[in-house]
């Protein structure tokens, strides 16, 4: 496998892995749905701080901070058509229709996000990590609404697809030295690092201390930390 393959297989394996988790922790989906998110949360922030950040601080001529915020607002905006999908809730459509805004709205974040991937190839990690819970509960949603196999595993197989897409087109851009994908990176750090807070900082059931959720965090930080 070369290093290219590598790097935008990455994303679609995270949701290659997603469906295999799906179909094997059914009786336990919400416990083991939450210790990933835990886990993705955090590993997601160490990419952020330790790979994303500093290179995009040491940029010249570059204000980044208007970019992350913009991307945060963005994401925001993406949530009222995912119902926060991103960060594991799930909320199956009304009166049975087929959640076709619900998968464009991740499709677009998936393919956003993937964009910067050729520079930043820490980046791959991220998205292997990030897109398994999120598979998990697309994958719980499109099961109650999908009546047959077609339209549950074509709309996966088709988001597994978006974010090598969205790194494809990023490395052409990077070939041609366009200049937008330094603010699109940008904008990729304002929806990555609204996701991941949002899961960490999601108050746990009843308020009380979790134990293994914080061991999840922390592994999660600690792998991001040695990419």
């Amino acid at each position: 496998m070369t290093y290219t393959t590598l790097l935008f297989g990455l994303p679609f394996m995270g949701v290659g892995a997603g469906v295999l988790l799906a179909h094997l922790l059914v009786n336990r989906q919400k416990v083991s749905q939450a210790l990933l998110l835990a886990f993705s949360g955090a590993f997601l922030l160490s990419v952020i701080f330790f790979e994303l950040l500093p290179k995009l601080f040491a940029a010249e001529d570059f204000t980044v901070g208007y970019w992350v915020i913009g991307g945060i607002l963005f994401q925001i905006a993406l949530e009222y058509f995912s119902k926060g999908m991103e960060h594991g809730h799930t909320h199956p459509s009304a009166q049975n229709k087929y959640p076709w805004l619900l998968w464009l709205s991740l499709g677009l974040h998936a393919f956003t996000e993937g964009m910067p991937l050729s520079n930043y190839p820490q980046l791959a990690w991220g998205m292997f990590v990030h897109k398994i819970p999120i598979t998990v509960a697309l994958f719980t949603v499109l099961k109650l609404q999908s009546k047959n196999w077609k339209s549950l595993y074509l709309p996966l197989a088709g988001f597994a697809l978006v974010t090598p897409l969205g790194g494809m087109l990023g490395a052409r851009m990077l070939l041609n030295g366009t200049a937008i994908l330094l603010p699109i990176t940008g904008m990729v750090v304002g929806i990555l690092l609204h996701i991941a807070t949002t899961i960490i900082f999601e108050t746990s059931e009843g308020h009380r201390f979790n134990a293994a959720k914080f061991i999840s965090i922390l592994l999660g930080f600690l792998l991001g930390s040695l990419l």
